[in-house]
């Protein structure tokens, strides 16, 4: 055997930890590396509160390189440019939703995170002469039977008089039951729900959220005598009488009457549909007979006139009262509903913070 050195024995016998430590680092790489290939190493299972679900993004994220500066710098050049152009897609939306609101000559409608911005409107003068005034579209139905069609649009026996006021005041009364009784608690006209929200809406913006009684009785009074006039004239004095006329050529006289007074109260109650369902338009149909058969008995248009007014004018007043004693968050439910006539009044009459 050869005898090492003294010289040679002493540089082995520094060196000997450390080649003890590189051999012991490889050996043991290549034992984890031999385990892993053969399934034998295994991570230990957290506990099953902490069992993550299966995230492809995360295995992938995982399992790629490290990145490196130009990676990094690729990246964020790709975030920036995705932000960009959602900027640009948000702004190119915001001015196609402002385009259409302009094009339709409408305020834009309330986003969801707008909705707690909305408030309950306070009452309006310029918001009641809207209103009043709205009716007036259908005083062009009268004027052309009176001069087209020379139609009597006032009645055969029209008189302004104490007979035809009493009359009006007594036949109000079933109607003021119909609309102001609780019908909608009973289970078979839970329906009727819709319409007395409806009604709130309109309330809302006519009156305003706080009780002004004063000024509601005032404003009231205008909206009633608006719409006794120019609906009565229209649909009972001219829409009535034409259909009558036209089906008397048909059918005898008392059939054509039924007949009329069907086709105006299905035209009146469908130019009343404000909620998604048909219980409003039902409502108005019903009210649009009451009216009809008043007009028929008595061939004076003041007395179904004085039913309208009075009708509509207590019924405002009632529910007036109703929504001045609503919360916030009622009023602003009944000013964001999704049925027809809270999306119209809603659409002209809100205006829609920017």
């Amino acid at each position: 055997l050869a005898v090492p050195s003294p010289r040679a024995a002493r540089t082995l016998e520094a060196a000997s930890p450390h080649l003890f430590m590189a051999v012991l680092t490889l050996s043991s790489l290549a034992l984890a590396s031999l385990l892993a290939v053969s399934g034998g190493l295994s991570s230990p299972s957290p506990p099953a509160q902490a069992t993550r679900p299966f995230n492809l993004q995360r295995v992938v994220l995982l399992s790629r390189p490290p990145a490196t500066d130009n990676d990094k710098l690729c990246e964020e050049k790709c975030s920036q440019t995705i932000a960009e152009r959602l900027g640009a897609a948000n702004a190119r939306a915001g001015a196609l939703r402002g385009c259409r609101a302009k094009c339709f000559n409408r305020a834009p409608e309330p986003r969801a995170s707008e909705d707690a911005a909305v408030q309950p409107p306070s009452f309006s003068w310029s918001t009641v002469f809207f209103l009043v005034l709205n009716p007036a579209m259908l005083l062009a139905v009268p004027l052309a039977g009176a001069l087209v069609l020379k139609l009597n649009v006032l009645g055969a026996a029209f008189a302004m008089d104490a007979r035809a006021l009493r009359l009006g005041c007594v036949w109000t009364v079933p109607l003021l039951l119909l609309s102001l009784l609780p019908l909608e608690s009973l289970p078979c006209l839970k329906a009727l729900a819709q319409v007395t929200k409806a009604s709130k809406t309109i309330c809302l913006y006519a009156f305003g959220a706080k009780l002004v009684p004063l000024r509601a009785l005032l404003s009231a009074a205008l909206l009633s005598t608006g719409a006794a006039v120019c609906e009565e004239l229209a649909f009972r004095g001219t829409l009535m009488c034409a259909c009558s006329l036209l089906a008397a050529r048909f059918v005898s006289s008392d059939v054509a009457v039924v007949l009329a007074l069907s086709a105006q109260a299905l035209c009146f109650g469908a130019a009343h549909s404000y909620t998604e369902s048909k219980a409003y338009l039902l409502a108005a149909t019903i009210a649009g007979l009451v009216f009809g058969a008043a007009y028929a008995a008595t061939q004076n248009l003041c007395v179904p006139m004085t039913m309208h007014f009075l009708t509509d004018l207590v019924t405002f007043m009632f529910v007036h009262v109703q929504v001045a004693k609503c919360s916030t968050e009622e009023q602003r439910e009944l000013l964001l509903d999704s049925s027809p006539i809270a999306t119209a009044l809603r659409r002209t009459l809100l205006a829609s913070p920017n």
